[in-house]
């Protein structure tokens, strides 16, 4: 496959970004240098940092407790007709509800728990002693 002269036009061009990209990069041995040399020594602007941190975050929460303190009413009062949409949502049933009342069959309310006692294992019979045409006296249950 040959090239054409556009393929060569953006070779060149992308080796001369390339190249001066180069330039203007700094060199890696002198940045991982400079690197590992502010990673030895400790830095006091760290703490200095941290200890402003938890100034600033406790004055916004004092500041704002003293803004908004306590604003609830204390003496809460409803209204007749209040009263009466709170009693009328919690006498609501769903319309589904009529089906778990069947007669007869008893709809438990709990949470359903899996317990080992309440799993009835079945017994097994001994293989050898089917072939043998012996009794099958039924071994252990499984734990």
């Amino acid at each position: 496959m040959s090239r054409n002269g556009n393929d060569r036009d953006l070779e060149r061009w992308f080796d001369s970004a390339r190249e001066a990209d180069r330039g203007d990069a700094p060199a890696f041995d002198r940045t991982w240098g400079e690197a590992r040399r502010r990673a030895a020594r400790p830095s006091r602007r760290t703490g200095l940092r941290l200890a402003l941190g938890a100034a600033l975050t406790t004055a916004v929460v004092a500041v704002g407790i003293l803004l908004l303190g306590d604003r609830r009413d204390r003496s809460l009062s409803f209204s007749d007709e209040e009263i009466a949409m709170a009693r009328a949502i919690s006498e609501w049933t769903a319309p589904s509800d009529a089906l778990a009342n069947v007669s007869g069959v008893r709809v438990s309310v709990e949470i359903p728990r899996l317990e080992i006692e309440s799993v009835e294992l079945p017994t097994m019979t001994s293989p050898r002693a089917s072939e043998s045409g012996g009794s099958a006296s039924p071994s252990r249950a499984i734990p």
